[in-house]
């Protein structure tokens, strides 16, 4: 498959990246940065593919240089940091692959009616939901059910497409009689996780593991010694790295610009139903006949 650097050169009109692209900012600013810094640049425009799934380590190694050379190349682009570059080099590639999409999926043909083509993209996301217990570590999820079972106090950390999984987890969690807390608004999250000690727990929930608040609350609590679990679909994220378990629901194929594409928290669904299930208490007859006396209404 083509690199973005090679999409860039020769795009047509329609598939044309803007000008405010990492990669035509790569291509500008290269002969102005510095040899080690050219370096980055230069493996950055050659391995644009994988780059969008290699943590700053592996950028470093692969491009001969320092950790803090490929942050110092990153801030002379005129980025935050290797985080954002990632990112947007990620948004770039979702982009060219919108653009370049002409045909649905092999298993969908433009003939059958719409019914049949919701029936086979159900197939198809059944199908790719199968590759997720290959990613899974038995260690770290044994980690987290006993990070679960001592804690204190749970405060859940989710932002965007994950509050939904943050409100179920929440829900779950109260069926069980545990204690947890789940706030959407990012200040009250700050203040929440600032009053966190060390036999409490944050669980933080991101599909991509790169939510800025959700990183950035999760280190706080981190380095307060706090314990930390992260969920989320990509075991090299940057939540994944800052946390002191991870549950990577991996899913295969997938990686950072089709997670902006077809973005789905079907694996999280999956993951945090699968460790409920596994703290669920012996005896629920007294839950199932509160729960029935909601539904006599």
């Amino acid at each position: 498959m083509a690199t973005l650097n090679e999409q860039a050169r020769r795009a047509t009109p329609g598939t044309r990246l803007s000008n405010d692209s990492v990669i035509i900012r790569l291509q500008s600013a290269r002969n102005a940065l510095d040899p080690a810094e050219r370096k980055v640049a230069d493996f950055l425009l050659s391995n644009t593919a994988q780059v969008i799934n290699l943590p700053i380590a592996a950028v470093a190694e692969r491009s001969g240089v320092s950790a803090g050379t490929v942050v110092r190349t990153c801030s002379d682009l005129g980025y935050s940091g290797y985080r954002e570059l990632r990112m947007l080099l990620a948004r770039d590639d979702a982009i060219v692959r919108l653009r370049q999409r002409q045909a649905p999926p092999t298993s969908i043909q433009e003939t059958d009616g719409e019914g049949m083509q919701i029936i086979a993209r159900v197939r198809a996301t059944v199908a790719s939901l199968q590759s997720i217990t290959d990613s899974l570590d038995a260690q770290a999820l044994d980690r987290a059910l006993e990070l679960i079972r001592h804690a204190r106090h749970i405060l859940i950390l989710a932002s965007g497409l994950s509050i939904g999984i943050g409100n179920t987890l929440q829900s779950r969690l109260a069926r069980e009689k545990i204690l947890a807390t789940f706030i959407v608004d990012p200040m009250a999250q700050d203040i929440s996780a600032a009053s966190l000690g060390k036999d409490d727990l944050v669980i933080a929930i991101s599909g991509s593991g790169e939510n800025a608040h959700t990183i950035s609350t999760t280190r706080t609590a981190h380095s307060a010694g706090v314990n930390t679990l992260a969920i989320t679909i990509f075991s090299n994220s940057t939540l994944a790295h800052e946390a002191d378990v991870t549950v990577a629901a991996c899913v295969s194929g997938m990686d950072f610009s089709s997670e902006l594409i077809e973005t789905s928290r079907l694996p999280l669904d999956i993951m945090v139903e699968a460790v409920m299930e596994q703290l669920r208490g012996g005896d629920d007859s007294e839950l199932i006949t509160m729960i029935s006396q909601h539904l006599e209404h």
